[in-house]
């Protein structure tokens, strides 16, 4: 872990009863630096992903695709052939799915296409979302595949609750469907789609979240389904009210905090619009991302996940933990991709370097 972070993160005051005063801001070129640092390391451990794996990953392809599109919008440098093939990775595995997806479509049955399809199916449309994707058939036989699968009381599930955080939570597996419905519900269905997202909502307004994964989706959920602005709101400022005393967020409420849960909770508070860059709980939580920065990029997040494949090396650091600290990295660099004006002056210094 970094021993210099004082250097550039502000003087942190700090009781007993945690931190007092806010962090400064932090330069624009380090923000810069953090982000090329950690964009390079998962790019490369992207692109060994696609040599020794045939299937696409919600990790490795499509949180790394996220936060790559975000660093092009603000004008980062990012190997654009490694996007062309991410893309074509996400795309054939939803190809090869997709006899099986038109056999269960036919007959109208809930039959699973693989162990987890909710997850799976609706990770990979949030990527396709994320990077402006035009509809097609392959998406709108995909949507409509998942709108078979949504439960009675208006939810998608997750099937497979030994990997958490990324693959656990229903509330994961339910703003992901309603994210990849919105943005390509099939010609021909809008009053399915649209009925489908309702009931969603009022599902994601009625369950208590039991953990920062359920919380954070929860509020992307209402997001993407665009919600009353009061409820996205409240679903926001408890969210919130989970922010540690160090600045970042823990996954569970005996755990640490991390980078997975601190990310992910700033990008979906800043999305939501519930959170603007200058609050102070905004500046506390970027100083924690920054101050625990591992020196080559990365984020490290101990794993919590039950191991249901064979284990092989990427390139990523930290052994049998790399595949969550993969994903806490993503998100890690998306919330710092985040702040306000930082994108605009990480740019120019980019150019000015270039």
């Amino acid at each position: 872990m970094r021993t210099t972070a004082a250097t550039f993160i502000g003087v942190l005051l700090v009781t007993g009863a945690g931190i007092v005063a806010a962090a400064g801001p932090i330069p624009q070129d380090k923000n810069l630096q953090v982000v090329e640092q950690s964009l390079e390391l998962l790019q490369e451990s992207s692109r060994e992903w696609l040599t020794k794996a045939s299937c696409a990953s919600c990790h490795h392809q499509v949180l790394e695709e996220m936060a790559v599109n975000k660093a092009r919008r603000q004008g980062i440098s990012i190997d654009e052939t490694l996007v062309i093939l991410q893309r074509a990775r996400i795309e054939q595995t939803l190809s090869e799915a997709q006899p099986k997806m038109l056999e269960i479509i036919g007959s109208h049955q809930r039959t699973q296409v693989g162990p987890n399809p909710e997850m799976i199916f609706g990770y990979m449309l949030l990527g396709l979302a994320e990077t402006a994707r035009k509809p097609d058939l392959l998406t709108a036989n995909t949507v409509r595949y998942l709108l078979l699968l949504q439960e009675k009381g208006g939810n998608w599930r997750s099937r497979v609750k030994q990997r958490p955080p990324l693959e656990a939570s229903d509330f994961t597996a339910t703003a992901l469907a309603i994210r990849a419905i919105s943005a390509f519900r099939p010609g021909g269905q809008e009053n399915t789609s649209e009925q489908a997202i309702s009931r969603a909502t009022r599902w994601l307004l009625a369950t208590n979240s039991a953990d920062t994964e359920d919380s954070v989706f929860r509020l992307f959920g209402l997001h993407w389904a665009h919600a009353e602005r009061r409820q996205i709101k409240a679903v926001g400022r408890d969210l919130l009210l989970q922010q540690r005393a160090d600045g970042g967020w823990s996954q569970t409420v005996t755990g640490e905090s991390d980078a997975y849960a601190t990310g992910q909770s700033l990008v979906a508070l800043r999305e939501a619009r519930i959170l603007r860059s200058d609050a102070p709980e905004h500046r506390k939580a970027i100083a924690f991302l920054m101050r625990t920065q591992e020196p080559d990029g990365s984020w490290h997040v101990s794993t919590r996940a039950q191991p249901i494949q064979k284990y092989f090396e990427t390139g990523f650091p930290h052994g049998k933990d790399q595949f969550i600290s993969y994903a806490a990295t993503c998100w890690a660099t998306m919330a710092i991709l985040n702040d306000d004006g930082a994108h605009r002056s990480m740019a120019a210094a980019f150019k000015s370097r270039h």
